[in-house]
């Protein structure tokens, strides 16, 4: 059996400590109104972030749920933001997060 050398950086897969994702790689967290509200991650005080890669972010912008023939913006995001927080409503819950899909 073989022992492999693994390099990995968790750091490096969220961020690296700027502002947001979009400026400074990894996730960042929005709100209820489609704004990034910064990094991902739980702040004391305030709701359930749903957070998204930059890459998934600018699908749920680029969509085009309603059928108007027009980009969803910023809605697009915000109804994801909703979804999850019907889903998993309690802020304080222990325990694994629930994955709810985009």
């Amino acid at each position: 059996m073989r022992a492999y050398e693994l390099h990995e950086d968790l750091k490096a897969w969220f961020g690296k400590g700027k502002q947001g994702g979009a400026g400074g790689g990894g996730w960042d967290a929005y709100d209820s109104s489609g704004n990034r509200i910064g990094k991902c991650g739980d702040t004391k005080g305030k709701s359930k972030p749903k957070c998204l890669s930059k890459s998934a972010a600018a699908k749920l912008r680029n969509a085009d749920k309603d059928g108007d023939g027009k980009k969803d913006g910023k809605a697009g995001i915000a109804r994801a933001v909703k979804r999850k927080r019907r889903q998993d409503p309690n802020k304080n819950r222990r325990g694994k997060a629930k994955n709810v899909s985009n």
